[in-house]
């Protein structure tokens, strides 16, 4: 079973939308242990200096190493929730929706796992392998690209899951009946949070909608 942890970080800044993102995580998970790490207790538990490495990078390693050591999900402080995450089996690790690379793509921006997923560890130790090979774009260094080609080239006993689950990148595109599946418990609100003109700029708009298309649903149920 995948425990009922949430782990989120963030950079020291929250910007309009964020909040709602937090508040709706606590609403949908109210008997879970939601754990927000600041940037000074990220980069601790990585045992690296604030300002070491530029924040993506330490954000893209920080999960994989607190969801190793501890388990659970982990999540970007962008995600909406919409329903309660599931703990069901030893893993949910999903690709995620297909049409912003030329090829398949793991997601890390939300993971659930038991402790010691081994899957994990040997991206985390991949991640910290490149880390120091400026020369590879931020996504194939330690981000989701890095992530995919480790699980392409090993014999895995996994097959990732559907996308469908943890929602959209796309959602400021949104056609309703497409970006927001039946199945989905959480919504990826804004691709590229990581930079910061975007980060500190909010998304408080996409977070309206969101709510308004969970009134909706609520009052259908």
């Amino acid at each position: 079973m995948i425990p009922k942890i949430i782990h989120q970080t963030s950079g020291p800044h929250v910007p309009p939308g964020g909040q709602e993102c937090f508040d709706s995580v606590k609403r949908h998970h109210t008997d879970w242990d939601i754990r927000f790490y600041s940037d000074q207790e990220m980069y601790s538990v990585l045992g690296l200096k604030k300002n070491e490495r530029i924040g993506v990078e330490a954000s893209d390693l920080f999960r994989l190493k607190i969801l190793w050591e501890q388990g659970g999900w982990y999540l970007d402080a962008d995600m909406y929730a919409i329903g309660t995450l599931p703990t069901e089996g030893d893993r949910y690790i999903s690709y995620e929706e297909p049409g912003w690379m030329p090829h398949k793509v793991i997601c890390n921006w939300a993971i659930g796992v038991e402790p010691k997923n081994p899957f994990i560890k040997a991206c985390l130790d991949e991640g910290l392998r490149r880390l120091p090979d400026t020369g590879i774009n931020v996504l194939y260094r330690t981000g989701p690209a890095m992530m995919s080609q480790l699980y392409e080239r090993g014999d895995w006993d996994f097959e990732p899951h559907d996308w469908k689950l943890i929602g959209s990148r796309k959602f400021d595109r949104m056609e309703r009946s497409r970006f927001v599946p039946k199945e989905a418990k959480a919504l990826h609100l804004f691709m590229g949070c990581w930079y910061r003109e975007n980060w500190q700029g909010g998304f408080l708009p996409k977070v309206r909608m969101v709510e308004d298309y969970e009134r909706t649903i609520a009052s259908r149920s």
